[in-house]
């Protein structure tokens, strides 16, 4: 007997279930434009997309509490309009929007699952650069490859042509290469509202944060020897001491289950809280110089931005002098077929646990890399835990009435905070069908989208392939990294990026003790 359609899985319910007050389980996507947006065909594009995609139109429908699954309830057409346009500056006017603060306006609105649409757009137009959409779904109705598929069909609908066939994606084990795409304009003007970094490596590179001044970590790297001091000459960390990794402090390990870390905190002043988010791109010549240092090494383009995210996290921990092991990765796996690979309905991941150890980022990138290879093998070869994670055994459970599972939720949300992972890093593999353009509205140059970051992991990393680039989306909480420091690991990141795919031997790492001590994390 086939599945009740209109039934939550045992993942939307956990994703429902899991959701806490102040950190809206929402996935971003961002797309920008050379040219302008026409609203209408744009509103007439969202319309036909949410006519094929049902999820778009989707509510929870009232549950009585003895129920065992809440119930999709779709709608003909949503009563809220789900695109909102924000104009920005026009040739006689010097206003201007802030795109940090309508990135994080649309990313701290919770969605109520009780009210479709699941799906909010907001279209700044108006700014020289061109325009951007920012869009975001709730987490309970879509996961990242799902949102993705709704995303190319406003695309095809906008163009008014046939949505193309997604290709399948790579066999496990096949190196992840972004393929490029001839003729194609891989940039385009710069946006006022945000450059985007990251684009002319190799590094240094400044890294503008959200909100945030640049900030430089590179001068602030130690001698390659590791040994702890004071960083000599101008920057940043002149003058402040650093530590390397083997002096930082290690977790005992004990009979009950190990706390992974976390990423050491620069919280926001004043108590802020909310979203944020920092791009970084590669340009399609060092995306492709990527994939082959990746297929030299025998290992994919994910295992490497595996690597190079645990190689960041070490050496940010070991500068603050805070734990850098037990380390952990979630990693989500795409579950559907070749044919469905972008479906839009539902949520078709399983998450995977990759652990790495700190040892293993102190020395040889290849070793680094073979050994993220044989555990990210090991993780998609072993046998499927439950959908939605360990939460999803009791808040997805089939036989317990919601009104329980509500009681329980608490609980659940507790032990999950405190064995979360580390750190995330969702790949959503190269978007070929997303088009080179759309029609009147010119090039289209970045594509972003952004997993959510709850604390205390506050920190998530997305990665997807867009017209031979490589972008990757840092998503973070305030209540972890204020915008500098956002700023500072992305740097790091993309160091730590760039360094793996030379091969060149990995130094013990040294940055700059932040003046102020920083409290429990």
């Amino acid at each position: 007997m086939s599945a009740d359609p209109t039934r939550f899985t045992a993942v939307d319910e956990t994703a429902d279930l899991m959701e806490r007050r102040g950190e809206p389980n929402l996935i971003y996507l961002e797309l920008a434009v050379t040219g302008r947006f026409d609203v209408d065909r744009l509103r007439a594009a969202v319309r036909t997309a949410f006519a094929a995609h049902p999820a778009t139109r989707s509510h929870r429908a009232p549950t009585p509490p003895w129920r065992t699954r809440s119930r999709w309830q779709l709608t003909a057409w949503p009563a809220t309009d789900p695109l909102t346009v924000r104009t920005g500056p026009s040739l006689d006017s010097l206003d201007s929007l802030d795109l940090a603060a309508e990135r994080r306006a649309i990313l701290d609105t919770p969605l109520d699952l009780r009210d479709a649409p699941l799906l909010r757009l907001r279209l700044l137009t108006g700014a020289p650069g061109g325009d951007r959409l920012l869009l975001v779904a709730h987490h309970a109705g879509f996961d990242g490859m799902g949102f993705v598929g709704v995303l190319l069909a406003i695309c095809a609908a906008y163009n008014a042509t046939p949505q193309p066939p997604c290709a399948a994606p790579a066999p496990s084990g096949t190196p992840h290469a972004v393929p490029a795409a001839p003729g194609r304009v891989s940039g385009g003007p710069a946006h006022p509202w945000a450059p985007v970094p990251g684009a002319a490596l190799p590094l240094p590179l400044p890294v503008a944060a959200s909100g945030g001044a640049p900030r430089a970590v590179p001068a602030a790297l130690g001698p390659a020897s590791g040994a702890a001091g004071v960083p000599k000459g101008p920057g940043p960390g002149a003058g402040r001491p650093v530590l390397p990794v083997e002096a930082v402090r290690r977790p005992r390990p004990g009979l009950l289950p190990v706390r992974p870390v976390r990423v050491a905190r620069e919280p926001a002043g004043g108590g802020r809280s909310g979203y944020a988010v920092v791009p970084l791109a590669f340009d399609a010549e060092r995306t492709a110089a990527l994939s082959r240092a990746a297929r030299a090494a025998g290992v994919t383009l994910n295992d490497l931005l595996l690597a190079a995210l645990a190689l960041a996290v070490v050496r940010w921990n070991a500068a603050h002098a805070r734990p850098t092991a037990p380390l952990r990765i979630t990693m989500p796996v795409n579950t559907r077929d070749g044919q469905t690979r972008h479906d839009g309905q539902g949520n078709h991941s399983r998450l995977t646990s990759i652990g790495i150890g700190a040892d293993s980022c102190a020395g040889d990138p290849r070793t680094l890399l073979a050994a993220v290879a044989a555990r990210t093998a090991e993780a998609k070869a072993a046998p499927a835990g439950p959908q939605g994670g360990p939460a999803a055994v009791v808040l997805g459970a089939a036989w317990l009435p919601r009104a329980i599972r509500q009681l329980l939720a608490p609980g659940v949300r507790f032990a999950a905070r405190a064995l979360a992972d580390t750190t995330m890093l969702s790949n959503l593999g190269p978007i070929t069908a997303l088009p080179r353009s759309l029609a009147g509205a010119g090039d289209i140059t970045e594509l972003w989208a952004a997993a959510p970051a709850p604390m205390p992991r506050g920190l998530s990393v997305t990665a997807l392939g867009a017209g031979g680039r490589l972008h990757l989306m840092i998503r973070h909480r305030l209540e972890a990294l204020d915008a500098s420091a956002a700023a500072a690991f992305t740097e790091l990141l993309a160091h730590a990026v760039t360094e793996l795919s030379t091969g060149a031997p990995a130094p013990s790492p040294a940055l700059a003790v932040p003046r102020s001590p920083e409290g429990p994390s």
